[in-house]
């Protein structure tokens, strides 16, 4: 099945307008580390000419709209058996391989572990359009955070494009230390 492996990011304005303020808060790293203390926690740091953007360009940026950025192309190899669906080791989505949606009992089983039932998903988002779909997630952590293993795959359907987004990530932490923090995005055309 044809596949595009694809990024969430900003629009190319979007990402010049963040990198002037990235390079004019580099300048004065002090005064911008205290104007983030003496921010509210949830709340949007004030504007500040400092910022080296224009007030209407930060207003854009805390707004900012956000796209699908194809990174490339690959193709997602499936078998499906009985109520079990089974990725196989794909080319830019290695992350995939292995993983089955066992869809009579509603987990899905990787490697790394088994998941807890999937739950549906419904998003009303202005940038990428309303989806739905279900994520599967494992219970997190034990040992208070020191060790844990998360889990999480989320098909969607994109109603604006009609494509299905899988979204794969894993977060190994091991003594408190994260050691492994991976994800894939994949965009397919549905297959009806």
């Amino acid at each position: 099945m044809p596949a595009s492996i694809v990024t969430v990011g900003p629009t190319p304005h979007v990402a010049e307008i963040n990198a002037k303020l990235v390079t004019a808060v580099q300048k004065d790293r002090e005064w911008f580390a205290t104007l983030i203390l003496n921010t509210l926690l949830g709340e949007a740091l004030p504007c500040s000419p400092r910022f080296g953007i224009t007030s209407t360009e930060y207003a854009h940026l805390l707004h900012a709209p956000v796209v699908l950025d194809k990174a490339g192309s690959t193709t997602l190899k499936v078998t499906t058996s009985g109520q079990s669906i089974t990725f196989g080791r794909t080319a830019g989505a290695a992350l995939l391989g292995g993983v089955t949606v066992d869809l009579a009992r509603n987990v899905v089983r990787t490697p790394l572990g088994t998941t807890a039932e999937g739950k549906p998903v419904d998003v009303q988002d202005e940038n990428l359009g309303p989806r739905s779909g279900v994520q599967w997630a494992t219970p997190v952590g034990s040992d208070q955070g020191r060790t844990a293993t998360s889990i999480r795959l989320t098909v969607t359907h994109l109603q604006r494009t009609d494509d299905v987004m899988l979204d794969d990530e894993v977060r190994v932490v091991k003594g408190g230390q994260q050691v492994r923090n991976d994800e894939v995005m994949l965009a397919c055309l549905a297959v009806r």
